[in-house]
């Protein structure tokens, strides 16, 4: 009927990992390679990849290495499939990275959709505990980004109420030491300019 579900060969790999458990999350846009970007994380081809406009990721698919959980998470925004932000809260509260992907551009839409799941993951009360970084990924981006444009778009002011909350959410959830921004250029080549945005998201890489 559309409802999460644990399958039960996930939670058995869960219980298998030992302690000291690091879980990355890849979250956010669909269709904008969170697949793709989780496979260059973890150095395997373990998650499903499709030039399609269908989701190909439904729910969420776990890979373990060693100490640590990658889990790549269905997109919420695509009109050919159920929209389910919830997964965006869920994989923020158990995350100690949270890598939230959007695609070609960051958008007040995407940081509506990240503002939301800060507050409800602030009323769950898991941030705080797991202090989560965030690392916000402009993937596919032809724009041109500097190195603090997360931070830029975080300290303006904007007019409207709305747009001002959402900033004071994402602040509270993820301050300014625990979040990084990287964009990584459309490139279908994948040359050095691609591979060195890769580079960079790795690099945040962090344990709680």
């Amino acid at each position: 009927e559309g409802s999460l579900q644990l399958v039960s060969g996930g939670l058995e790999l869960l219980r298998s990992v030992p302690a000291g458990l690091q879980t990355v999350v890849f979250a956010g846009d669909s269709r904008a390679g969170k697949s793709h970007l989780a496979n260059e994380f973890a150095g395997h081809s373990v998650f499903n990849t499709a030039a399609t406009a269908e989701a190909v990721t439904e729910g969420v698919d776990v890979f373990v290495q060693g100490d640590r959980v990658v889990l790549d998470c269905e997109g919420g925004n695509n009109a050919l499939a159920a929209r389910r932000p919830e997964l965006l809260t869920i994989g923020g509260a158990v995350a100690s990275t949270l890598v939230f992907v959007v695609n070609g551009m960051l958008s007040e839409s995407s940081l509506e959709d990240l503002a939301r799941a800060a507050a409800e993951m602030q009323l769950l009360g898991q941030t705080c505990f797991l202090k989560a970084h965030l690392v916000v990924v402009v993937n596919k981006s032809t724009l041109e980004y500097g190195a603090h444009a997360l931070e830029d778009v975080l300290a303006a002011t904007p007019a409207d109420a709305a747009g001002r909350e959402r900033r004071a959410a994402i602040g509270i959830a993820f301050p300014k030491a625990r979040r990084t921004f990287v964009a990584i250029g459309f490139d279908k080549a994948r040359g050095e300019e691609y591979r060195a945005g890769i580079r960079r998201m790795k690099q945040r890489d962090r344990k709680s």
